[in-house]
């Protein structure tokens, strides 16, 4: 059994690493969403409480994953202590709103609350839009300096816009450092901090007889002290990485990291950002009992994306070995000592995508089981060909097939594999196998396949030959079925195990043999099927899950990699190895600008800047063809919620968007020669195609497709990259059939969705126009519209009272029907809620519907979830 030596898993386990940026090692940190805790900021025998001050803040999107709207709200460190210290820097994220201009505006303070004298920092923003920083110190010096201050640089603020604030002291100088710009730099050096204060630290106000609120937004707010402070150039630099998004992100999918995003919205690109683990103490000797190896469960939707792990072991903590990547099947490669670090990098080629780490587990020992082994499929020129009667018990050779010729093999990523090979009808071997040798089984080197048919035809010379047609044996387990598999949320080796333990047998039928070894693909996905064959379920679940699929033929094993075959290293050489080259640029079905619809006529206008459609030219541009624009309209009704349906909108588009190019080269297979083994290749391995006159550049791509001569190498054919479309492709393309769809965490299940009778929708029901759709009828207890919503921007927010009435009502015209329809509703809560001891306490929303002509309406109920229920709640 293996052990467990440490795991990172939960966004706090994340962020106790380290990340190849500036890094904030605070006394007090705010990240824009989640209420600090006394724990996570450090005080000291002074400390008291962490609160907002009057009720929660707005969360929004920030500069990095979420921020805080503050409403003219404040966050205050109640009563902290604050050590002696000779360096201090404040950073953090600020956009303002228009009315912080109205008078001034506090945005982190130490004055106030209380406290008679003046200590530590005050930062705000002026009436004029300027910046104003005040330092007090222990030995009763100060400075009070604003932008606008002779000899400053005048700069001012702009509502709307985000800022990134840093506040140094370094001791002898006070500098503000604003969006990677220098605002203020002033002597301070008469300034010290040299005993202990208590003193509360506010963000968003200054808590005294005044009232100085910020209605604006904050993220990710830091104070540091000493040698952990800010300096000018660390300033800069955070600033450029923030806004060129080299930087990790842990916040924007909770429990995982991912590539940040910069300012113009797109992933860093070919600039690889590493993410460090914290020292992991292996414990007394430190050392893996046996080996130790790395568990990873993440997302790479694409291979424009990927994750790399490397390790680094020390003896002492303090004195490392280099980083060495980790092997494939995760083993750890450094020296075994004590102490290990972890370092995963992650990358994209695609600004539009990024790599997703959900886990991280560091195990030693041994495996949970063994490894599966991957199958040879490699064939040379001088293996024998064989043939067998697969009978009950066993195969039994026909011998050697040695006259046979033409012996070609096709085969193609996820796709085909197979075997054709000629032989003269008068051969001994020929005759030997009869008239009828289909369902034999012929063996090239470690590859099996299934005699399927067999020709007998006669060439241009009069020679009558036979030509047998073979396929992969991995295609008998279309004889195989399945009935009624339902996986939900599972991996792809849980759903592929289940549908090889539900294998459909007839009384009679052997058993069947097909077993699953690896599979590397960790996400979680759902497979349902009343019946199918097993072939298309596995292939159903590659569909689904992604990867590749390996086939073991002798072994009967069924392998689902990330990717397979390997970086050879081969080189193919125009003139030498390389006899001629081809490239196809396939822009059949391309689409430049996507309208997505969801169900009842759903769009994305709400989440998209009012603007109905996606679009990305960058191909088109590129190619510099005539027509830019190529519209498609995408239709899912299981789509509830635009963000859902934009996102995976933007995902089939940019897969749509590139055309399809495809290299196809006719090349001589060396590796089959003495002294040139290392120059063989396979499926899905790494090559570089190398002809100058022809391109400028080195052709550096996977082989998607092979036609091997086993016999003739010199006329083998790959194809790179992309298979081509056959005609029969071209003239059947239906581009519905093509697009995969993408269907997210919406908040009712497909099922539901789908079930739906849609015949009308409540007008602005996500409270996109405030009230002008609805009677809006207070009674006491106020409607009010707050700025976040679960679909759109906007959502109607209401303050019960206990025995008051607070109504909002519409009338709907020109319903069809009314034997079914639905009634839901997105619900937030704020603070505790208690339900009413009596029979008929309810929380949640009371749906009645009047009927024209009618006087007494349909009462329903829509409990709030894991609250209350009620006869017929939602």
């Amino acid at each position: 059994m293996a052990n467990q030596k440490a795991i990172f898993t939960t966004r706090n386990e994340f962020e106790a690493g380290r990340i190849d940026s500036v890094s904030f090692v605070s006394y007090l940190r705010f990240d824009g969403e989640n209420l600090p805790t006394d724990q996570s900021v450090g005080g000291g025998s002074y400390s008291n409480s962490i609160a907002w001050g009057d009720g929660n803040p707005t969360i929004v999107d920030g500069v990095v994953g979420k921020a805080s709207k503050f409403n003219n709200n404040h966050l205050v460190w109640h009563n902290w202590e604050f050590p002696a210290f000779s360096k201090m820097s404040l950073s953090f994220w600020v956009k303002f709103d228009p009315t912080d201009f109205n008078t001034w505006t506090i945005l982190a303070t130490t004055r106030g609350d209380g406290y008679s004298t003046n200590r530590g920092i005050h930062v705000a923003a002026f009436t004029s839009r300027s910046l104003n920083i005040r330092l007090y110190g222990t030995n009763g010096a100060s400075i009070d300096v604003y932008t606008t201050t002779s000899g400053q640089s005048g700069k001012l603020f702009e509502a709307g816009v985000w800022y990134h604030v840093a506040v140094i002291f370094d001791g002898t100088n006070l500098k503000a450092i604003v969006n990677g710009e220098q605002w203020i730099n002033i002597y301070a050096g008469n300034i010290t901090f040299t005993t202990l204060f208590e003193r509360s630290f506010t963000l968003g106000d200054m808590i005294d007889g005044n009232s100085y609120p910020f209605s604006g937004i904050i993220d990710e707010f830091n104070l540091c002290l000493d040698d952990n402070a800010l300096t000018e150039s660390k300033a800069i630099q955070y600033y450029n990485e923030i806004a060129d998004g080299r930087t990790i992100d842990t916040q924007t999918v909770d429990g995982s990291i991912v590539l940040a995003k910069g300012f113009d919205g797109l992933h860093p690109t070919n600039v690889p950002v590493s993410w460090y683990s914290p020292t992991i103490d292996l414990g007394g000797q430190g050392q893996f009992v046996d080996f130790g190896y790395i568990e990873a469960v993440g997302q790479l939707p694409s291979i424009a994306t990927t994750l790399t792990f490397f390790t680094r072991s020390s003896a002492d903590g303090m004195a490392w070995e280099e980083w060495r990547q980790v092997d494939i099947d995760g083993m750890i490669l450094s020296t075994n000592q004590r102490y290990l670090e972890v370092r995963i990098d992650l990358a994209t080629t695609d600004g539009m995508l990024t790599p997703q780490l959900d886990e991280l587990r560091i195990m030693e020992d041994v495996y949970p089981e063994p490894i599966p082994e991957l199958p040879n499929t490699l064939v040379r020129s001088t293996d024998p060909l064989t043939l067998y009667i697969d009978h009950e018990n066993g195969l039994s050779s026909l011998g050697e097939v040695k006259n046979a010729y033409d012996l070609i093999i096709e085969e193609e990523i996820n796709g085909e594999d197979k075997m054709t090979f000629k032989l003269p009808r008068q051969d001994k071997k020929r005759k030997e196998v009869g008239e009828d040798p289909v369902e034999m089984v012929a063996v090239i080197g470690e590859r099996h396949y299934i005699v399927k048919e067999v020709i007998d035809k006669r060439n241009d010379d009069g020679k009558i030959y036979s030509e047998f047609i073979c396929e992969a044996q991995w295609t008998e387990l279309r004889d195989w079925y399945a009935a009624d598999i339902e996986v939900v949320e599972v991996s792809a080796k849980t759903a592929l195990q289940t549908i090889v333990a539900n294998v459909f047998r007839e009384e009679g039928d052997p058993e069947f043999d097909w077993t699953i070894g690896r599979v590397d693909i960790q996400k979680k996905r759902t497979l349902r099927s009343d019946w199918a064959d097993v072939l298309t379920l596995v292939r159903e679940v590659q569909n689904t899950w992604g990867g590749e699929v390996l086939f073991d033929t002798k072994n009967k094993v069924i392998h689902l990699l990330d990717k397979i075959g390997k970086d050879s290293g081969v080189r193919f050489y125009y003139n030498k190895n390389l006899k001629n080259i081809e490239r196809t640029i396939d822009t059949y079905d391309l689409v430049t600008r996507i309208y997505p619809t969801g169900k009842g006529g759903l769009d994305i206008t709400t989440v998209n800047n009012g603007v109905p459609y996606l679009e990305n030219t960058k191909w088109v541009n590129g190619l510099k063809l005539r027509r830019k624009i190529i519209p498609y309209r995408w239709k899912d009704e299981r789509y509830t919620i635009p963000m859902n349906l934009k996102e995976d909108a933007q995902k089939l588009l940019d897969e749509m968007s590139k055309p399809k190019i495809a290299y196809k080269l006719s090349i001589h297979d060396l590796s089959t020669l003495s002294g040139h083994e290392h120059e063989s290749f396979e499926l899905g391995d790494t090559v570089t195609a190398v002809d100058a006159e022809l391109f400028d550049e080195e052709i550096v791509n996977r082989i998607v497709r092979r036609k091997q001569d086993v016999r003739k190498p010199e006329n083998t054919e790959v194809e790179l990259a992309q298979p081509f479309k056959t005609l029969a492709d071209i003239q059947s393309r239906a581009l519905d059939d093509q697009i995969q769809t993408l269907v997210e965490s919406d908040p009712l299940s497909t099922t539901d969705v789908q079930q739906m009778t849609v015949f009308n929708q409540l007008l602005n029901s996500r409270a996109d126009d405030g009230f002008s759709s609805w009677v809006h009828t207070a009674n006491g207890t106020q409607f009010e519209l707050a700025n976040a919503g679960f679909s759109g921007a906007w959502s109607f927010k209401v303050t019960p009272n206990f025995n008051v009435d607070a109504q909002l009502t519409q009338t709907v015209e020109g319903v069809s029907h009314r034997s079914t329809y639905t009634v839901s509703a997105a619900v937030a809560t704020e603070g505790e809620i208690t339900k009413g001891s009596s029979n008929d306490a309810f929380v949640g929303i009371k749906v009645l519907v009047y009927y024209e002509g009618e006087t007494q309406p349909e009462v329903h109920y829509l409990g709030i979830p894991d609250i209350t229920t009620n006869e017929g709640g939602a």
